[in-house]
């Protein structure tokens, strides 16, 4: 887990967790693997220049 911004970014953004755990969000992270290639759902999302997340969706 990361306790703080990571070269000035407000977020860093990965797609894939070798867990596929679905999507998750902390302070300074998000992941987005629903599992997409092993039987789960695409995950998405918009982030805004401040890394807020505007918008997501699975399917």
């Amino acid at each position: 887990s990361m306790a703080g911004a990571y070269e000035g970014f407000a977020r860093v953004i990965r797609g894939y967790d070798p867990e596929h755990g679905g999507f998750a969000e902390t302070e300074f992270t998000v992941t987005l693997d629903g599992g997409c290639g092993f039987g789960g759902k695409l995950t998405a999302a918009c982030f805004a220049p401040d890394g807020s997340i505007l918008d997501s969706f699975e399917c």
